[in-house]
Parts: structure tokens; C-alpha cells; sequence
């Protein structure tokens, strides 16, 4: 079974070879994974800046906001989402 920390060393090694947003929502959700909250917000924004509108990436930042107790900033990504996927469905 592949551990954490060598899902994160591979998400990090794929990065330096393409630039690619789920690349940085992969890292963030093993930091995640890991308890280190601060440093997957720090990914999910990189993620959500390659990728403004893409749900997921929002939905996952919300969730860690919420596992630090930080509800606004939660309720903004949850906000954007629901825009984004209203938006999708038009």
C-alpha cells in the first residue's frame, strides 16, 4: 500500500515535470491527509489559482477551513462553488 508521504513525493516529482493544478490539489490533500492544515491551504490556492473555477479544488479548501475551524473563509469557497457549478449547469 502506498503511504502518504510517497504519494506526496510522487505528486511532487510529476510537478516538476508538468505544472498542473490537480498536481497541486494532490499535494494538499496529503498534507491534509497529515494534519498539516496550513501548508494544504497553501496548495489548494495554488491549485484553485491554475484552476479559478474548478469546484473540487474550492470544495477541498473549504473542507480544510473547516477542520481549522475557520467557517468564514469555508462559506466563501462553498459560496464560489455553488456560482461555478450553477454556472456549469447553464
Amino acid at each position: 500500500m502506498l503511504s502518504i508521504a510517497q504519494a506526496k513525493a510522487d505528486f511532487q516529482k510529476a510537478l516538476s515535470y508538468k505544472d498542473d493544478a490537480g498536481l497541486y490539489d494532490g499535494i494538499a490533500q496529503c498534507h491534509s491527509a497529515q494534519g498539516a492544515f496550513d501548508d494544504a491551504i497553501t496548495f489548494f490556492g495554488d491549485a484553485i489559482e491554475k484552476d479559478k473555477e474548478n469546484v473540487c479544488f474550492l470544495r477541498h479548501r473549504a473542507d480544510t477551513y473547516c477542520k481549522q475551524r475557520i467557517f468564514k473563509k469555508a462559506l466563501e469557497d462553498l459560496e464560489s462553488a455553488l456560482v461555478f457549478s450553477r454556472e456549469d449547469e447553464e
